[in-house]
C-alpha cells in the first residue's frame, strides 16, 4: 500500500481534511514548496546575531581603542562592502543572472540590513 492510497483512505474516513490530504499529498509525490519563511526568520536571526556581536565588540573594543577609532574602522568596512557591490557592476540584462559568487549574496545581504 503506498502513501497516496493510505492518505485517501484517512481522507474517505475523515481522519484529514481535504486540505491536508492535499498538502500532504503533494509532499509525498515530491511537489516543491516554499521556504519562504523558513529562510526569512533565519535570515532575520542571522542579522540579529549579527549585530548583538558587533555591538559587543563595540562596547568591548572602544574601552580599549576609543570610540572614534572603533567606529571608524566600522564605517570603512561597511564602505568596503558597498563598494564591492556596486563595482564591478555585472552589465543590465533582461533575464535572472547566477550571483559571481556564494559570498556575494551574503554580502549583499548584509549590506542591505545595514542600512536599515
Amino acid at each position: 500500500m503506498t502513501i497516496l492510497t493510505r492518505l485517501e483512505q484517512w481522507k474517505e474516513q475523515g481522519t484529514i481534511s481535504p486540505e491536508q490530504h492535499s498538502h500532504l499529498a503533494g509532499v509525498s509525490r515530491g511537489d516543491p514548496f516554499s521556504l519562504f519563511l523558513e529562510l526569512h526568520v533565519l535570515h532575520y536571526a542571522g542579522v540579529l546575531a549579527f549585530v548583538a556581536g558587533l555591538g559587543w565588540t563595540v562596547s568591548t573594543w572602544s574601552q580599549r581603542l576609543g570610540d572614534v577609532l572603533v567606529l571608524t574602522i566600522l564605517s570603512t568596512i561597511l564602505a568596503a562592502w558597498f563598494l564591492v557591490l556596486l563595482f564591478p557592476r555585472p552589465r543590465l540584462v533582461s533575464r535572472r543572472n547566477a550571483a559571481p559568487s556564494p559570498i556575494f549574496d551574503y554580502v549583499l545581504y548584509l549590506g542591505a540590513s545595514s542600512g536599515h
